[in-house]
């Protein structure tokens, strides 16, 4: 391992180097953006010492194993070094594609770039602008200069070099500046605006708004910034112009069916063209529609299909798996349609198939995504464009280009707060989604006649989330990103410290606080997500399950005897069960199912069962999982979904009330509001019969998940604000229609 009394001895007394907003104490070991310190892992630390110890020099792969790893495996090296680096451009807000300050050789090593200033013995990392001025010299004829004896083959030589040298000079002098940084604009700002679309001149946006309540179609003119409704909603969404720009496609929810409809851009009856689309364009000759849905089935899939334009003869190009699918978008020549594809946790790629005969090419983003956008095609149809949110941070993201059908991907822009939606409006520039989420904890009272208001726990731009409450009531453990990678935390109620309980490169989430105070949870840190345990404070972590589990939700009977878990793999998909210290791992029940809690006194389990189309809890026996005659359902994808898994597993927030007569779950209320309802456990009676609202349904949030107290008289609400907008870049190379 690196001795950090060692690293950078050539900076002499000084152990502090600066570089833009940061500096690095190396006594200190600390490193600080803006006089603020920032988190950063020992090895991402030490990697980083080492490459200011020659800024501006190559760090080989090699020199970093010898002083940073030289006790391990290069197995255990190259995960390692990898990890570090990445931690280490989180830490700094850089990027591999885009490097401001940590380079990357291929196959060689790594280098500092940036400008680095304030410790002698180490110098800046010299800059294309910070080349030596020369001496200026009285010019001479080259004739003149030449002895008398060279003879005259030679001079035509060294006359033909000068002229060479002399048109390098000019191309270099001559070349252009480099270009501007490309231009944000918002152009809405109700925080409800989404799902851009541009018209074929570029003088208009169409887009999705529920600023008024409802979900309607509205159109802008780019030029005065004018806006106006187009439809009459209440559930509209998803528009595309025709190619002669007079109509609009949009989809509609009609009787809980997702139907697409035309609408002119002038104003009119819409007309209703096709049942079952949740997405469509327009061929490039108007011909044609291309379209998605999601199919019924066992297995999570959408249908991506062509119609007339009319909707007539709708036809099946192919059935994917996926548990979401973008709408689709057609390529320029008519060839080709894409649309952006999700299956689980991370596995995000843009679908390519033939129009025609529906084989479908996949392309894979080259860093891990929480989300993509729907995809757009370049004018000239070998580039594909999409929005790409940061694996970890949903405030991160990038602009990214790939090559169709090469695959190779460059980003374009790194941007904040990425959304779902984008498209060309013109050569060099786009209009896009931008998303703001914050989600935190609030914490309300519910004891009768309670008149204390509603504090936040936590409060910030981080996604804080899955709290679970401690035996004792004193502190909730929850997930959150607020590091820069998904960890879990604790936060006292009474005295509001918080504190961190794991720390590792991998992601950690869905805690479950045990009656012993141990913590279980899912971590990718071995690579796919497997159960986890821990002391109360984090320590001592140790794997209980093994072989690729994927595992979600897992949670401890209460008398510690077993772990449950959900697994997605689909040999071995449904629910499970293993004994804390990783054996007699048993299959309970298959199928789309997971617990989402056991009652106190451990003999019923609180199961989720989700399909493509609907989410239901039911409750069944522990011992042998027959279901007892009650249920709640949820809607398609369930009320409470945090992060992309899909129907398969989506993050469905449900809980046992304390005293185990009555179940709490995030729920809906008429006006669309999210909260937490509790409901009487009441087999063979009417579904709705026992059940009020406990806290939430407030008008401009969301509520994602929830805690309950062990006494029952607390329930910490996850707050999830969203706002959203439109906005045009331009002048990002590349780009146009």
């Amino acid at each position: 391992m690196l001795d950090s009394r060692k690293t950078m001895e050539g900076a002499g007394a000084s152990r502090i180097v600066r570089f833009g907003r940061f500096e690095l104490d190396v006594k200190a070991r600390e490193l600080r953006r803006s006089g603020v310190k920032v988190h950063l892992q020992d090895q991402p630390f030490r990697v980083l010492a080492l490459l200011l110890e020659r800024p501006g020099d190559v760090v080989t792969r090699e020199e970093l194993r010898e002083r940073l790893w030289a006790g391990d495996t290069f197995v255990d090296f190259e995960r390692g070094l990898n990890n570090a680096v990445r931690r280490l451009r989180e830490a700094l807000g850089d990027s591999a594609d885009i490097p401001r300050l940590v380079d990357t050789i291929p196959r060689v090593g790594y280098r500092f770039v940036g400008l680095v200033e304030g410790a002698p013995g180490v110098s800046p990392a010299r800059r294309a602008d910070d080349v030596p001025a020369k001496e200026e010299h009285e010019p001479r004829g080259v004739a003149e200069s030449l002895p008398p004896t060279v003879p005259r083959r030679r001079w035509m030589i060294l006359a033909a070099g000068a002229l060479v040298i002399a048109a390098a000079f000019f191309v270099v002098r001559s070349r252009p500046r480099a270009l501007e940084p490309p231009g944000f604009r918002h152009i809405t700002h109700t925080g409800e605006d989404w799902g851009p679309a541009a018209s074929p001149d570029g003088r208009q946006v169409a887009f999705t708004s529920k600023r008024d309540g409802r979900s309607r179609i509205w159109l802008m003119r780019l030029g005065s910034g004018d806006d106006e409704p187009i439809t009459s909603g209440p559930a509209d969404g998803n528009a595309r112009f025709s190619p002669d720009g007079a109509s609009l496609l949009f989809t509609r929810v009609d009787a809980g069916i997702e139907t697409l409809y035309r609408v002119p851009v002038s104003g009119g009856e819409p007309r209703r063209l096709l049942e079952h689309a949740s997405g469509g364009d327009w061929s490039p000759d108007g011909r044609r529609l291309a379209y998605t849905w999601i199919a019924r089935g066992e297995r999570p899939s959408y249908v991506l299909g062509v119609a007339g334009a009319d909707g007539s003869e709708p036809r099946e190009l192919a059935l994917v798996e996926a548990s979401w699918m973008s709408p689709p978008r057609w390529s320029p020549d008519g060839r080709w349609i894409a649309t952006a594809v999700h299956r689980r946790e991370q596995d995000w790629s843009v679908l390519v198939a033939d129009a025609a005969g529906g084989d479908q090419r996949r392309l894979r983003p080259s860093a891990p995504a929480r989300s993509l956008s729907v995809p757009a095609w370049s004018s000239g149809g070998g580039d594909l464009i999409y929005l790409q949110s940061d694996a970890v941070d949903e405030l991160s993201g990038r602009l990214v280009r790939q090559r169709f059908p090469g695959g190779e991907a460059t980003t374009l822009l790194r941007l904040a707060a990425p959304g779902d939606g984008l498209d060309a409006v013109g050569p060099g520039r786009m209009v896009v989604d931008a998303r703001v989420v914050r989600q935190n904890l609030r914490e309300y009272g519910l004891r009768s006649g309670a008149t204390d208001p509603p504090r936040w726990l936590t409060r910030g731009f981080s996604e804080d989330g899955q709290p679970v409450y401690s035996p004792d009531g004193a502190r909730l453990v929850f997930a959150s990103n607020r590091s820069g990678n998904s960890d879990l935390w604790a936060v006292s109620v009474g005295t509001g410290v918080v504190r961190r309980l794991t720390d590792d490169p991998g992601e950690d989430r869905d805690p479950f606080v045990m009656r012993s105070g141990r913590i279980l949870w899912t971590s990718n840190r071995t690579g796919a997500f497997e159960v986890w345990i821990a002391e109360a404070d984090g320590g001592s972590p140790r794997q209980v399950t093994r072989g690729g589990t994927h595992a979600v939700r897992p949670l401890a009977t209460p008398d510690e005897r077993w772990v449950l878990y959900g697994t997605p793999v689909p040999d071995r998909r449904g629910l499970w069960r293993v004994r804390p210290d990783g054996s007699e791992p048993t299959p309970v029940a298959p199928g789309p199912i997971a617990v989402a809690d056991v009652s106190p006194d451990g003999r019923l389990a609180l199961v989720v069962e989700s399909w493509p189309r609907q989410t239901v809890l039911h409750v069944a026996h522990l011992d042998d999982m027959k279901l007892v005659p009650f249920e709640i359902a949820l809607g398609p994808a369930g009320f409470g979904s945090v992060g992309a898994r899909g129907p398969e597993h989506p993050d469905v927030c449900a809980r046992w009330a304390p005293d185990g007569r009555a179940i709490a779950f995030v729920d809906a209320d008429e006006y669309g509001r999210s909260g937490v309802s509790l409901q009487e456990l009441a087999p063979a009676r009417d579904r709705g019969a026992g059940r009020r609202p406990l806290a939430g349904f407030a008008p401009d949030t969301d509520t994602e998940c929830f805690a309950l107290s062990p006494d029952g008289e607390r329930v910490a609400l996850v707050v999830r604000d969203v706002s959203r907008h439109l906005m045009t870049i331009d002048g990002i190379p590349g780009v146009g229609r």
